[in-house]
C-alpha cells in the first residue's frame, strides 16, 4: 500500500512539474511575441465597479493611459485652457472590443485606439472647430453595465471635469433581463 501511495505521489509531482514547465513556456513565448506588458491583465479589481481597465496596459492594438482610460495620451485632472473634454463611457462596443465571432467578418481586425469612435470624433471636432482644443476620452470598460458606468462616472470621471459624457450602451444591459 505504501509503495502505491509513493507511486501516486511521484506521478502527481511529475504531472504538476510538467504543467509548470508548460505554463512557463507559454508565458515566455507570449512575452517574446507581444512584449513584457502583455502578461498584465487588461482589467483589475475595483472596490466600486468590481473591475476597471488596468492603468498602463498595452498590447498589440490596445493601450490604456495611466488612469486606465483607453486613450493614447495621458489625461490630466486639470483641464487645459480652451479645452472641451468629452468622455465616452460604455461596455465592449464603446471600448472597441472584438465581437464574439470574428470568423464571420473577413475584414475583422483588433481595433487600435486610433480607430475608435472617440478618436474619430476628436479628429472631426478638431477639423471643424480648430479654435478649441478637443479631448475625447474613452472611459469604457468591457462587459460594463449601466450601474457600473454610473459608479465609474461618480467615483473617477467627474474629477476630470468633463463638459459632456456620452453613454454608449446596449447588449450588456439587455442581456440581464
Amino acid at each position: 500500500m505504501r509503495q502505491r501511495l509513493i507511486l501516486i505521489l511521484v506521478n502527481v509531482v511529475i504531472f504538476a512539474g510538467l504543467l509548470a514547465v508548460l505554463e512557463f513556456g507559454a508565458r515566455s513565448y507570449q512575452r517574446r511575441r507581444f512584449g513584457p506588458k502583455s502578461l498584465t491583465p487588461a482589467v483589475r479589481m475595483d472596490r466600486w465597479t468590481a473591475w476597471r481597465n488596468t492603468p498602463g496596459f498595452a498590447s498589440a492594438a490596445v493601450q490604456h493611459d495611466g488612469q486606465g482610460f483607453r486613450h493614447s495620451a495621458e489625461v490630466t485632472i486639470a483641464k487645459p485652457a480652451n479645452t472641451v473634454r468629452i468622455f465616452f463611457i460604455g461596455g465592449s462596443a464603446a471600448y472597441g472590443f472584438d465581437g464574439l465571432y470574428p470568423q464571420l467578418d473577413p475584414d475583422w481586425h483588433r481595433m487600435k485606439n486610433s480607430e475608435l469612435v472617440d478618436a474619430y470624433l476628436e479628429a472631426k471636432l478638431t477639423q471643424h472647430h480648430p479654435e478649441r482644443r478637443w479631448e475625447v476620452i474613452n472611459g469604457s470598460v468591457v462587459e460594463y453595465r449601466m450601474h457600473q458606468e454610473l459608479v465609474l462616472l461618480y467615483a473617477h470621471v467627474l474629477q476630470y471635469h468633463p463638459d459632456l459624457v456620452v453613454f454608449m450602451d446596449g447588449h450588456n444591459d439587455m442581456s440581464g433581463l
